[in-house]
């Protein structure tokens, strides 16, 4: 099963909109959207709405109104 594209990483007390990055050598890592830090408190929030917490680490849901909010523009 292939990971999601877009998820909240929740990891040392905060939440951090991400989204999968596939690279050529068949690896892939979660890179955090550029304006994380403004949609924070909407992520713990939906995370809460999971039945989650920001004190669990995990990986979780995003959903679509707040990856339309997220700014995945590479640098």
């Amino acid at each position: 099963m292939r990971e999601p594209l877009f998820v909240i990483s929740v990891r040392d007390c905060r939440a951090t909109v991400s989204k999968r990055v596939d690279y050529a050598d068949g690896t892939w890592a979660y890179e955090p959207a550029r304006n994380w830090q403004d949609l924070e408190q909407d992520a713990i929030e939906a995370v809460e709405a999971h039945g989650g917490a920001v004190n669990m680490s995990a990986l979780y849901e995003c959903p679509l109104w707040l990856v339309e909010k997220a700014d995945f523009e590479r640098i």
